[in-house]
Protein backbone atom coordinates (compact mmCIF):
# COMPACT_ATOMS: atom_id res chain seq x y z
CA UNK A 1 0.00 0.00 0.00
CA UNK A 2 2.83 2.38 0.85
CA UNK A 3 4.54 1.80 -2.47
CA UNK A 4 1.35 2.62 -4.41
CA UNK A 5 1.81 6.43 -4.15
CA UNK A 6 5.40 6.03 -5.33
CA UNK A 7 4.31 3.92 -8.31
CA UNK A 8 1.65 6.50 -9.16
CA UNK A 9 4.18 9.30 -8.82
CA UNK A 10 6.48 7.69 -11.42
CA UNK A 11 3.79 7.94 -14.07
CA UNK A 12 2.72 11.53 -13.17
CA UNK A 13 4.30 14.71 -14.44
CA UNK A 14 7.12 15.89 -12.13
CA UNK A 15 5.20 18.92 -10.78
CA UNK A 16 2.19 16.88 -9.75
CA UNK A 17 4.48 14.15 -8.36
CA UNK A 18 6.34 16.80 -6.35
CA UNK A 19 3.10 18.24 -5.01
CA UNK A 20 1.87 14.77 -4.15
CA UNK A 21 5.13 13.91 -2.38
CA UNK A 22 5.03 17.20 -0.45
CA UNK A 23 1.47 16.49 0.60
CA UNK A 24 2.41 12.95 1.72
CA UNK A 25 5.40 14.28 3.70
CA UNK A 26 3.21 16.95 5.29
CA UNK A 27 0.63 14.32 6.23
CA UNK A 28 3.30 12.00 7.66
CA UNK A 29 4.83 14.84 9.68
CA UNK A 30 1.43 15.83 10.96
CA UNK A 31 0.66 12.25 12.00
CA UNK A 32 4.03 11.83 13.68
CA UNK A 33 3.58 15.19 15.43
CA UNK A 34 0.19 13.98 16.64
CA UNK A 35 1.76 10.69 17.73
CA UNK A 36 4.53 12.59 19.53
CA UNK A 37 1.97 14.78 21.28
CA UNK A 38 0.04 11.71 22.40
CA UNK A 39 3.24 10.05 23.62
CA UNK A 40 4.18 13.21 25.54
CA UNK A 41 0.70 13.40 27.03
CA UNK A 42 0.91 9.74 28.08
CA UNK A 43 4.33 10.32 29.65
CA UNK A 44 3.02 13.40 31.46
CA UNK A 45 0.01 11.50 32.80
CA UNK A 46 2.21 8.59 33.90
CA UNK A 47 4.58 10.96 35.73
CA UNK A 48 1.62 12.70 37.33
CA UNK A 49 0.17 9.37 38.41
CA UNK A 50 3.53 8.24 39.84
CA UNK A 51 3.89 11.54 41.72
CA UNK A 52 0.40 11.10 43.15
CA UNK A 53 1.24 7.58 44.29
CA UNK A 54 4.52 8.79 45.83
CA UNK A 55 2.69 11.55 47.71
CA UNK A 56 0.08 9.11 49.04
CA UNK A 57 2.84 6.71 50.06
CA UNK A 58 4.73 9.52 51.83
CA UNK A 59 1.55 10.55 53.67
CA UNK A 60 0.88 6.95 54.62
CA UNK A 61 4.42 6.52 55.93
CA UNK A 62 4.19 9.74 57.94
CA UNK A 63 0.86 8.63 59.44
CA UNK A 64 2.14 5.10 60.08
CA UNK A 65 2.01 4.32 63.77
CA UNK A 66 2.98 0.66 63.56
CA UNK A 67 6.15 1.00 65.66
CA UNK A 68 4.27 2.90 68.34
CA UNK A 69 1.53 0.27 68.31
CA UNK A 70 4.10 -2.52 68.46
CA UNK A 71 5.77 -0.90 71.49
CA UNK A 72 2.40 -0.43 73.18
CA UNK A 73 1.43 -4.04 72.44
CA UNK A 74 4.71 -5.28 73.95
CA UNK A 75 4.01 -3.17 77.04
CA UNK A 76 0.45 -4.54 77.31
CA UNK A 77 1.75 -8.07 76.79
CA UNK A 78 4.28 -7.60 79.61
CA UNK A 79 1.55 -6.30 81.91
CA UNK A 80 -0.70 -9.23 80.95
CA UNK A 81 2.06 -11.71 81.79
CA UNK A 82 2.57 -10.03 85.19
CA UNK A 83 -1.19 -10.17 85.87
CA UNK A 84 -1.31 -13.81 84.82
CA UNK A 85 1.47 -14.63 87.27
CA UNK A 86 -0.29 -12.69 90.04
CA UNK A 87 -3.59 -14.43 89.35
CA UNK A 88 -1.85 -17.82 89.40
CA UNK A 89 -0.27 -17.01 92.78
CA UNK A 90 -3.63 -15.75 94.08
CA UNK A 91 -5.35 -18.97 92.97
CA UNK A 92 -2.68 -21.05 94.70
CA UNK A 93 -3.07 -18.95 97.86
CA UNK A 94 -6.85 -19.25 97.64
CA UNK A 95 -6.62 -23.04 97.30
CA UNK A 96 -4.37 -23.16 100.37
CA UNK A 97 -6.73 -20.95 102.33
CA UNK A 98 -9.68 -23.11 101.30
CA UNK A 99 -7.86 -26.17 102.67
CA UNK A 100 -7.09 -24.28 105.88
CA UNK A 101 -10.75 -23.24 106.24
CA UNK A 102 -11.90 -26.84 105.80
CA UNK A 103 -9.36 -28.02 108.35
CA UNK A 104 -10.48 -25.31 110.78
CA UNK A 105 -14.14 -26.28 110.28
CA UNK A 106 -13.25 -29.87 111.06
CA UNK A 107 -11.29 -28.80 114.14
CA UNK A 108 -14.18 -26.62 115.38
CA UNK A 109 -16.62 -29.48 114.77
CA UNK A 110 -14.36 -31.80 116.81
CA UNK A 111 -14.13 -29.18 119.58
CA UNK A 112 -17.93 -28.82 119.59
CA UNK A 113 -18.41 -32.58 119.86
CA UNK A 114 -15.81 -32.79 122.66
CA UNK A 115 -17.48 -29.90 124.52
CA UNK A 116 -20.93 -31.52 124.17
CA UNK A 117 -19.51 -34.84 125.42
CA UNK A 118 -17.88 -33.04 128.33
CA UNK A 119 -21.14 -31.22 129.19
CA UNK A 120 -23.05 -34.55 129.07
CA UNK A 121 -20.46 -36.24 131.27
CA UNK A 122 -20.66 -33.36 133.79
CA UNK A 123 -24.45 -33.54 133.75
CA UNK A 124 -24.33 -37.32 134.22
CA UNK A 125 -22.01 -36.96 137.21
CA UNK A 126 -24.36 -34.51 138.91
CA UNK A 127 -27.28 -36.78 138.56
Amino acid sequence: MESLPIELAKNLPPTIAGILLCWLCWKLNRESASTRQLAEKINFLEREKIQGIEQRLDRHLKEDKSQELLTEMKHVNGNLEKLTAQVSRALETNAGQSRDIENNKQYIENLREDLQNHIRECADRRN
